[in-house]
Order: structure tokens, then sequence, then C-alpha cells
């Protein structure tokens, strides 16, 4: 999300957006409720069908069902407390370092195989 996208997400307390890998992560770091609209097909999609099926997001694929989820949210912050919810667990599941781990692991493996000289 660009900086100014982000403030106004975070004042209305929800994220309206398509479902590219960065914009979902920092929505799933500010437990900030996420709405996927058509997603396109690829990593999109993937994105999407991961967030939705672990109820981390919710997908939109009409005009009618973005009317229906702003009359939800519009009486009051409980329409999307679930995804909330469900972040704040799923976020105890991520480690953070995960990455740098991988990294690391895949340097030992190298060294050890000989891949990288003397």
């Amino acid at each position: 999300m660009n900086k100014k996208v982000l403030i106004l997400s975070e004042a209305v307390g929800a994220g309206h957006t398509k479902a590219g890998g960065l914009t979902c992560f920092e929505a799933l770091a500010k437990k900030l409720p996420l709405f996927i609209y058509r997603p396109l097909p690829g990593h999109e999609e993937g994105n999407s069908d991961f967030l939705t099926s672990r109820k981390l997001a919710v997908r939109i694929d009409t005009e009618e069902e973005i009317d229906e989820w702003m009359r939800k949210l519009l009486e009051g912050p409980q329409g999307a407390a679930f995804l909330i919810q469900n972040m704040t667990q799923f976020r105890q599941t991520m480690d953070p370092l995960a990455t740098a781990k991988s990294v690391l692991n895949l340097i030992e493996v190298k060294r050890e195989s000989g891949f990288f000289l003397p």
C-alpha cells in the first residue's frame, strides 16, 4: 500500500485492495481487516485464496458484496471483528526470522556440499 492509502485505511479501520504480497503482509502486520476486490489470476488470486481460506480476508467479486460489507462496517466494528481475531491468532504462528533462518540454512548446505571455495 502506498503511504496515503495506508493512512486512510487505518483511519477507516479496513483496507480495500488488490491482493499483492506486500499489501497483504502490511494488513496482517497492522491487523487491518482486508477486503480483496477481484484479484487478478496468478499471484493475487493465490494470495486471496490463502488469506480467505484462513478467514484472514474477505474476497469481494461484485458491487452488491461491496454494498453488503459497507453496511456491516457502518453498523460497527463487530462486522469485521472475526478478521482481526483470526489475524491475531495467525500472527502468533509467524516467525519473523524465518526468511533469515532459511537463507542461513541454505548457505550452510552449500558450504557443506563444497559449493563455496575455501
